[in-house]
């Protein structure tokens, strides 16, 4: 929109309009203000950005207030203070030799959204700007040349482990110093979700988390020490691989960037145990059942734990109330160190021989 009328401040920033009174049907207007003619904000005399605004503080024209000028009556006290931006400082790196084409991104606290860091780059990959509106941010370096992974501060993979910085105005927050990696790497190891190990039953892989995740690609290699028995998300052990320890191998390809992680092992591959606990009184009665194994042939030991905490990422902290064995798939276990009141117990089974391992939940309430 082009303006009616355009003003200089002097350096004391003090200006005036003197033709609006003359515009032919208009006796109320919207005023701006910004650094210079054209509305680019060039700065104060430290080039630190000075952003415009409408009166008011707003920087939407709809919802900045007019101004109404009565024919020969000055308008006084329509005065602007101009935010000033602060700065960001600092490098981006990776491997000598490695070819690079560095950026910063940041992410603000206003809306919550990316936005660019317009930062020019030296020839030794540091970096400074002075246009940056006052506020808290996590900050993302990248490099354009797809040869290094993305990283945000300080060496964190995911946004949400990202450690904000604070913007204040006219200062340059510095030492954003980031190395990529030219690589790519697991910071959460893959894991199998399941981790006991049953003949018949499919076993599913994760990848976990990496330093890249967006638009990574995953494979899958199924292994028993290091002889690869399957290939695929998902893998079904079978009687050939009963006694068996199964892990999963993740290849991560992301255009230029490779990397591999190994999550760790099962338990021993057995046929599924199926287990049924009894409560009474002080004690624990066991019946442990795994076709196609003779009930006089299943064994094993079981130790019960209490869940004492589950923490907000799912991890469960245990404790450990009693240990028994299980002989001819029956078994009994003390559970006199509970106090009164209600628990949560999980009974975890250790088969032997071709019978696998398992776990079976039950809450218990003791009186006295």
């Amino acid at each position: 929109m082009k303006p009616f009328e355009v003003a200089y401040s002097n350096r004391q920033g003090v200006y005036a309009f003197t033709e609006l009174d003359k515009v032919q049907g208009e006796n109320q207007f919207k005023i701006s203000a910004g650094s210079d003619q054209s509305y680019i904000e060039q700065g104060d005399d430290n080039a630190f950005t000075l952003f415009g605004s409408y009166w008011g503080g707003s920087r939407d024209y709809d919802r900045s207030p007019a101004v109404t000028v009565t024919p020969g009556t000055p308008v006084g006290a329509v005065d602007f203070t101009l935010e000033r931006a602060g700065g960001l400082a600092g490098s981006v790196t990776g491997p000598a030799g490695t070819p690079l084409q560095p950026s910063v991104s940041a992410m603000g606290d206003r809306d919550g959204n990316y936005t660019s860091v317009f930062a020019d780059f030296e020839v030794d990959s540091t970096f400074e700007t002075r246009s940056m509106r006052p506020g808290t941010y996590k900050i993302r370096f990248d490099d354009f040349s797809g040869f290094h992974a993305g990283e945000w501060w300080k060496d964190r993979a995911k946004v949400d482990d990202a450690v904000i910085i604070t913007v204040k105005a006219g200062r340059v927050t510095g030492g954003l110093n980031a190395v990529l990696g030219n690589q790519l790497g697991a910071v959460e190891r893959p894991s199998i979700t399941s981790p006991y190990a049953w003949v018949g039953k499919a076993l599913t892989a994760d990848p976990g988390v990496w330093n890249v995740q967006t638009n990574t690609d995953f494979n899958y290699q199924w292994l028993v020490g290091t002889t690869v028995v399957g290939q695929g998300e998902t893998f079904t052990p079978t009687t050939a691989h009963l006694g068996d320890h199964l892990t999963v191998r993740v290849t991560a390809e992301n255009g230029k960037l490779l990397g591999s992680a190994t999550s760790l092992a099962t338990t021993k591959v057995g046929y599924q145990p199926k287990i049924k606990v009894k409560v009474k009184g002080d004690k624990a009665s066991l019946k442990v059942k795994a076709p196609p194994v003779k009930g006089k042939k299943v064994k094993g030991t079981v130790v019960v734990k209490e869940i004492v905490k589950v923490k907000d990422n799912g991890t469960i902290k245990y404790k450990k109330i009693a240990k028994g064995k299980i002989k001819k798939g029956k078994g009994t276990v003390s559970l006199s160190k509970l106090k009164k009141g209600k628990h949560k117990l999980v009974f975890f089974f250790t088969g032997k021989g071709k019978v696998g391992s398992n776990e079976e939940k039950k809450k218990v309430k003791v009186k006295n």
